[in-house]
């Protein structure tokens, strides 16, 4: 784990001025999150998304404890198979709040290289990003001893998580989801894997037990929320309207509409 003190220069003192000391990235995180929570710390630029210090603080949270629950503590070694976006950060940084270290495994490797550097790093989890289901497949077994679990990153789990939490807190209640969705830009796929991958959680969850009577898409028509740049990359809707220059505000359908009436027409993804 990267670890140190972060202080003021001499001059610094000299001037009398007070020494924050930090002993690791997590008191870091926590003390900037205290600090400024809405000031925007990560800018994701492939899909718009915008993480102030409190939300990114959040999500490196939930993060931590999906592999806390899945046996990652202090000393252990976990590899990252992820591809470049903010869950990359979240999850380096959800190994820091844990005291784990984070062995990031490049995607571009040969598979005889991956093997090696898998096999080769005592980890006690693979994180890896379902575009790299592939790849993992492929390691070999003796490879593969070395990670004790496998876990294949997906956006749903935050979601499969919360929903367990809530059936320990409230035994036996009804859980409905009435809003559920994310922004992206209208034919872009980050929407049609976003909902697949939530409604895969929310199945799971209820097959494990959890009393999940409903779940609703946010949001059916071109939405912009508060906090986001407006534009084509904030639009949560499952049908785009252009807002901005048809009278007629036409209802046009994004791959993500066309997903998620297949997952509907299935009932489940």
């Amino acid at each position: 784990m990267m670890s140190g003190v972060l202080q003021k220069p001499p001059a610094a003192r000299a001037a009398g001025r007070t020494t924050v000391s930090f002993e690791n990235l997590r008191e870091l995180l926590e003390a900037r999150a205290a600090a400024s929570p809405e000031k925007v710390f990560l800018f994701s630029e492939s899909d718009g998304r915008r993480f102030t210090y409190r939300e990114f603080d959040a999500a490196v949270n939930r993060a931590a404890n999906m592999l806390a629950a899945r046996g990652v503590g202090r000393g252990d070694a976990v590899n990252l198979l992820l591809p470049n976006s903010a869950e990359y950060v979240i999850a380096y940084f959800a190994c820091f709040k844990l005291g784990a270290l984070a062995g990031p495994v490049n995607s571009l490797l040969k598979p005889e290289e991956a093997a090696y550097v898998v096999g080769n790093s005592e980890a006690r989890l693979l994180l890896y990003g379902s575009q790299f289901a592939e790849q993992v497949a492929a390691l070999p077994p003796v490879a593969m001893r070395s990670a004790k679990r496998v876990l294949q990153h997906n956006l749903g789990v935050g979601l499969e998580d919360a929903l367990r939490y809530l059936q320990g807190m409230f035994p036996g209640q009804p859980i409905f989801i009435i809003e559920n969705g994310t922004a992206g830009p209208p034919n872009g796929t980050r929407k049609t894997r976003y909902f697949r991958e939530h409604v895969r959680a929310v199945q799971r969850a209820h097959a494990d037990g959890v009393n999940v009577i409903g779940y609703l898409a946010w949001s059916l028509t071109t939405n912009h929320e508060w906090g986001l740049p407006h534009g084509p990359a904030a639009d949560f809707g499952l049908y785009h309207i252009d807002l901005e220059s048809d009278p007629t505000l036409t209802r046009k359908p994004t791959p993500a509409s066309v997903a998620y009436r297949a997952i509907v027409q299935r009932r489940g993804a």
